[in-house]
């Protein structure tokens, strides 16, 4: 059984069962302090771990840097213009390349771990809006839900979800959505801000929460990569406090290592 950290206005919860893989033992226990609320969490595969709460009167300002990148063989430079239909234009930020992908007026929180993987689990009240955190273009999307507990397919534990490829040539994953934004599609652009769905917990999951993963994209439509393979969570950190930390160069030492990612789980 997994235990997984949720944290939104003047609650923090213990929530059972939320990502999409096999969940693993637990190992240890450990304090984890919020103000004004303290609780004792059972945490996952490593003793230590700290959880970050999102104040959501912070702001963070940066410059824009505009890349390019490689998609289906065309090169397509990054564009700052503001969406023509897009509810909410204050949560837009063209202006930046990442940006943390709830809302800062939003309560939500996250840990520095996950079970079984490199990914970083996003909680927030059921219903809140995920927004864009790059520029890029929409790679592949889910509207329904296909898990079954029975058969558990590890393709189908994401629900619902929305892969971007960014003008960083980054794959960026968010899974378990409730809901995707009607006008959104296969090819659709969008900028960092730009809304895209609301939390969820379609797929394998029992707490509402954004499933947050960054890999690099494979020819052949898997999901072993695509779930995660570097740690989203020291971005969201840089991210939250206005610095445009860039994962490409991690990415690509990873993928050096792993010439046959592509190939088998």
């Amino acid at each position: 059984m997994t235990l997984c950290l949720r944290a939104f206005p003047a609650v923090v919860a213990l929530l059972v069962g939320c990502s999409d893989q096999q969940s693993s033992p637990l190992e240890s226990s450990t304090t984890i302090s919020v103000a004004p609320t303290t609780v004792t969490s059972t945490t996952l595969l490593e003793p230590t771990t700290s959880v970050v709460v999102i104040d959501p009167t912070s702001t963070s300002t940066s410059i824009v840097t505009e890349v390019s990148a490689v998609i289906d063989g065309t090169t397509t430079a990054a564009s700052s213009t503001v969406p023509a239909e897009t509810s909410h234009p204050e949560w837009l930020r063209p202006d930046l390349d990442y940006l943390y992908p709830i809302p800062a007026s939003v309560n939500s929180g996250y840990q520095g771990t996950h079970s079984g993987y490199p990914a970083t689990d996003v909680f927030a009240s059921c219903g809140a809006p995920i927004v864009a955190p790059v520029h890029g273009v929409i790679h592949d999307l889910r509207r329904s839900d296909p898990w079954d507990p029975a058969s558990d397919d590890p393709y189908a534990r994401g629900g619902k979800f929305i892969s971007i490829l960014g003008d960083d040539s980054v794959r960026y994953y968010l899974a378990h959505f409730e809901a995707i934004e009607q006008q959104l599609q296969i090819g659709s652009r969008v900028v960092p801000g730009q809304k895209l769905g609301e939390v969820g917990t379609t797929g394998r999951s029992s707490a509402c929460h954004l499933h947050f993963a960054i890999s690099p994209l494979c020819p052949n439509d898997e999901w072993w990569v695509r779930r995660g393979v570097i740690w989203p969570y020291s971005y969201f950190d840089a991210w939250r406090s206005g610095q445009q930390l860039s994962p490409v160069s991690e990415l690509e030492t990873w993928s050096a290592a792993n010439p046959n990612r592509c190939n088998e789980p």
